[in-house]
């Protein structure tokens, strides 16, 4: 099987497992941590730790898919994680969970930049953003299914969750393997021989002014829906007391809205182009609905403007990663760049988190004001990149 269109297609197969099994602790993490009895801000400060190791590692993994082989990277990664989550499953103090985190975070960014890496590198050159694409509808509809997966095991046993999670991890990490091993890479990609130093040096050449606007946005936007997605996880289980099955049901209409509206919507903006006025709409439109979620008092109105927040930020995403893996041409440049959205999304994930505990300590809707603010912000420089990308 030397068809790239199957290649690619099997392995964005494996990859949606992956993520399904990636997302079944989310929905048990804030009772897991809740039930530790070791503090509100925790839940943050686990995810800061994750996001921080997640965006420091992120420009290495970018040069080290040119420098070694891109399977190796998603197969160490793939590896790397399944420990770390059962260092995490067996954390009982602070300090723990928040090594577990760190050591994780190092791997998630492998098997993200690994896996975008993947698809730029084996898809044909026009096929190259539909791929991408179908790689962020994937991951939205995985991350329903895990999340509704773990809820259900999470009523029964958080731990069996845990468990169920790490054995399954092992499983898609020998799928991984058997698969790469019999339908390789259709040609090699570029081994480098610079050194590590060297490579990121030259990543230095990547940036233009509308990169990094761009770059800024995504950050901003990376930072409100992290502060807005933990404090409500956490939010619906402190103050509305909703079991683990809860955050499964929700992301559950979060996914099938997400995925309609990529499916409709999605491919048509990508097509007709001026993404980033597309893009500037979409962030103005988070902005409101965070708001309205911080002012109502109303249980069912809430949860109403959280999921419109929810679904149409998740929409955002195959936007902007569309248009920085664009940016570059070249394959060698693209692998990089992509390291660097990576990053620049793992550094929104450390603020937004911080932000998260931060804030949520004054007053329970505090970060859902500090995601409005960021996606305001955010909104107003995609307006200014789309006028320079017009001009």
């Amino acid at each position: 099987m030397n068809n790239k269109k199957n290649i690619v297609s099997i392995f964005l197969i494996i990859n949606t497992f992956h993520a399904i099994i990636n997302n079944m602790v989310h929905p048990v993490t804030p009772a897991f941590i809740h039930s530790l009895n070791i503090g509100n801000t925790v839940f943050g400060l686990a995810y800061a730790a994750m996001a921080f190791s997640n965006f420091v590692f992120s420009f290495f993994w970018g040069n080290w898919v040119n420098k070694y082989k891109i399977k190796n990277v998603y197969l160490l990664s793939l590896l790397g994680y399944t420990l770390g989550q059962l260092f995490f499953m067996s954390s009982t103090t602070t300090l723990q969970i928040v090594l577990a985190r760190l050591f994780a975070g190092i791997f998630v960014s492998g098997f993200q930049v690994g896996a975008m890496a993947y698809i730029i590198n084996q898809s044909e050159p026009t096929k190259r953003a539909k791929n991408l694409t179908f790689y962020s509808i994937s991951n939205i509809v995985a991350a329903t299914l895990g999340y509704l997966i773990g809820g259900q095991l999470g009523n029964y046993s958080v731990r069996i969750t845990f468990l169920a999670q790490v054995m399954m991890l092992i499983f898609v990490t020998g799928m991984f393997y058997f698969f790469t091993n019999k339908y390789p890479m259709s040609r090699s990609i570029y081994q480098s021989k610079e050194s590590m130093v060297t490579l990121l040096k030259q990543s230095k050449g990547l940036f233009n002014p509308i990169l990094i606007l761009l770059l800024i946005a995504i950050f901003l936007t990376s930072s409100g829906n992290v502060a807005f997605d933990q404090s409500f996880n956490y939010y619906i289980k402190d103050i509305f007391d909703f079991p683990p099955s809860y955050n499964g049901y929700l992301k559950v209409i979060i996914g099938l809205v997400t995925l309609l509206s990529n499916v409709f919507i999605t491919f048509k903006l990508i097509q007709k182009g001026r993404l980033t006025l597309s893009m500037a709409i979409l962030a103005s439109v988070s902005t409101i609905s965070a708001l309205l979620a911080v002012v109502v008092n109303n249980m069912i109105l809430f949860l109403v403007f959280a999921l419109l927040f929810s679904s149409i930020v998740a929409i955002l995403q195959p936007l902007d990663q569309h248009l920085v893996s664009s940016s570059q041409k070249d394959l060698n440049k693209s692998n990089q760049v992509m390291g660097i959205y990576n990053a620049t999304k793992s550094l929104g994930m450390i603020v937004g988190a911080l932000l998260s505990s931060l804030f949520y300590g004054v007053n329970p809707k505090g970060p859902f004001l500090v995601s409005a603010i960021l996606f305001m912000i955010a909104a107003i420089i995609l307006i200014k990149v789309d006028r320079k990308r017009s001009q």
